[in-house]
């Protein structure tokens, strides 16, 4: 049996909102028990919500530096990378507020995150992102009264700039794994493909509704099974 390490954010956590509560919960619908059975491997994730690359770095350095079991690492980070600090954007009005990390930042440790699973004899997986919706998410940002005229004329009145920021995190995860020859679970695809995808998000315009999760799933399953990864 392979072991396999997932480090992430709340997307590979399994994170999403109570429809009634409006809270974040743990949802059992990625169900990695039910996907060590059917791969017949050892799944550990240490995802975290809220992570970006730069929280992730760390953890990832040290589970490497205490005598690591896994065959595979898997990296899914970006989502929060691509975010902005909100309040702050609220409450300056500019444009020239930057994400939470630098994509040439994003892209340099992401490199040296490789390269630290692959010196150990490990083969690292990486994953790109789902797409967010951009309305859901702008009225998820306000809805606690954020100033919406300077976030607006931070984006330049244009809502969808919030898709196409992510969508530059993400294009740099298959980049990199296309140019490195690393191995990409890529979900993003799988999402794109769907016509329903409003059912697929939550009301955050982000996280992943149990039917959004399933697609992560079947994401997981269909890459491993057919062989792209030795498990």
């Amino acid at each position: 049996m392979k072991n396999v390490a997932i480090f992430g954010d709340s997307i590979l956590r399994g994170i999403k909102i109570d429809s009634e509560t409006k809270k974040f919960v743990f949802s059992k619908t990625i169900d990695w028990a039910g996907i060590e059975e059917q791969l017949n491997v050892k799944i550990t994730n240490y995802s975290k919500m809220g992570s970006t690359i730069k929280h992730g770095f760390p953890k990832l350095e040290n589970y490497l530096n205490d005598s690591p079991t896994a065959d595979v690492v898997v990296l899914g980070y970006g989502g929060n990378d691509s975010d902005y600090n909100w309040p702050k954007v609220a409450g300056e009005k500019s444009r020239g507020h930057t994400s939470n990390t630098d994509l040439d930042e994003f892209e340099r440790m992401l490199g040296e995150m490789i390269d630290m699973v692959i010196a150990k004899g490990i083969k690292p997986v990486l994953m790109n992102l789902p797409p967010i919706h951009s309305t859901r998410y702008f009225t998820w940002v306000t809805r606690n009264g954020l100033n919406k005229d300077n976030i607006l004329y931070f984006i330049n009145d244009d809502k969808e700039v919030l898709y196409r920021r992510q969508e530059m995190f993400s294009a740099k995860i298959a980049e990199i794994a296309r140019k490195r020859s690393i191995e990409l679970v890529d979900i993003r695809s799988k999402f794109l493909a769907h016509n329903d995808y409003l059912d697929l998000v939550c009301e955050d315009g982000i996280h992943l509704t149990e039917n959004g999760e399933k697609v992560i799933v079947e994401s997981f399953i269909s890459h491993f099974l057919v062989g792209r990864v030795a498990v």
